[in-house]
């Protein structure tokens, strides 16, 4: 939530969701619950930790 408009207005235009630390890991497991692949932006290390953390290994993910 606290990042600059531009990634905000491509998730709203995108069908993404904009989301916060806290709910960063349910919101990964509800999207890897219908799809394969997730883009994770601006924040990487949140993002890597959020997945890890649901079991996916840091060989399946790209940077």
């Amino acid at each position: 939530m606290d990042c600059a408009l531009d990634p905000k207005a491509f998730c709203g235009e995108d069908g993404g969701i904009v989301c916060t630390s806290p709910n960063a890991r349910s919101i990964l497991e509800w999207l890897f619950a219908q799809r394969d692949k997730v883009l994770f932006f601006p924040d990487r290390y949140l993002g890597r930790w959020s997945v890890y953390s649901i079991g996916v290994a840091p060989d399946q993910m790209q940077l």
